[in-house]
């Protein structure tokens, strides 16, 4: 029995259906490869993997410690010497040693579990925290020829608030009532005359709140903005130092504003992460530098 031509029509229809369905399905496997992949490089795309994480673990002089850090902990990796952005390295990078100078790197991890970006399951849950309201910490960790030097905190601190006079009345910080156990907040002074509100709201500097040891010396310095429009903080920048353990290291840490309570904890866990890098086996490599 022959097939009409409507059959013969229709039946070339479902080949094509089914081909395209077939195509659709295998891009989906490889879009799904491609951002879930577990290469060399880490759990996410390849291009972004070699954009901004190293294909091997990390080892280098952080702040005068021999450290080696697992290749998906650090990104954004810079030692001493390294090009500046938009430059060109001049020759093979160097071979790198636990004598290398490492200047700067960030690292993503929640709190207060302190896991890193080691699973794709990790990932996804990194990718889809809220914007204000979340669990993972955004640290920047800076030494060699980055770090500002011991005792920064103080002159941060001096630069920064108790000199009204060199600055406008709109720029001049003033102490107010902490709501934060162990912290000193000062907040902008006064209003502006046009709109009626507190210059604090209005500049993008946001509150400072401040720790002292015993001696009356900085040891944590917190910056937080507010979002656009209104009273409620954005997000917070933790900045203290880890020259009270013999490093040349100044470490951040940026989170959501729910997290500002747990400050002191924030700090505890971050320094014992950081601490934790260190490489016992090449101490008697090289002996330690700042």
């Amino acid at each position: 029995m022959k097939m009409g031509f409507r059959g013969t029509r229709r039946g070339r229809w479902v080949i094509v259906l089914l081909v395209a369905m077939l195509v659709l399905f295998g891009g989906v496997l490889a879009l799904l490869a491609y951002v879930t992949g577990a290469g060399a490089l880490g759990f996410m795309p390849p291009q972004m993997s070699a954009a901004h994480y190293t294909p091997k673990d990390v080892v280098g002089d952080l702040g005068g410690m021999p450290v080696t850090i697992a290749r998906h902990i650090p990104h954004l990796v810079e030692y001493d010497g390294d090009p500046g952005w938009g430059e060109k390295r001049k020759g093979p990078p160097p071979e790198r040693t636990h004598a290398s100078r490492l200047k700067s790197f960030g690292v993503h991890v929640r709190y207060p579990d302190m896991a890193t970006l080691s699973s794709p399951e990790l990932w996804s849950e990194f990718e889809k925290k809220r914007l204000y309201d979340h669990k993972w910490l955004d640290l920047t960790i800076q030494s060699g020829s980055s770090y500002p030097g011991d005792g920064y905190l103080d002159r941060g601190y001096q630069a920064t608030i108790p000199n009204p006079e060199r600055h406008d009345s709109s720029s001049q910080y003033e102490p107010l009532p902490s709501p934060i156990k162990g912290l000193e907040l000062y907040a902008k002074r006064g209003v502006n005359p046009r709109t009626g509100v507190a210059h604090r709201y209005e500049w993008t500097d946001g509150d400072l709140y401040i720790h002292r040891n015993r001696e009356g010396n900085v040891t944590t310095f917190i910056r937080c903005t507010f979002r656009s429009g209104t009273e409620h903080y954005s997000s917070c920048a933790q900045d203290w130092s880890m020259e009270g353990h013999g490093l040349g290291i100044d470490l951040r840490a940026r989170y959501a504003p729910d997290l500002l309570p747990q400050w002191q904890d924030i700090q505890a866990r971050v320094s014992r992460f950081v601490l934790g890098f260190r490489d016992p086996q090449a101490a008697s490599e090289r002996s330690p530098t700042r």
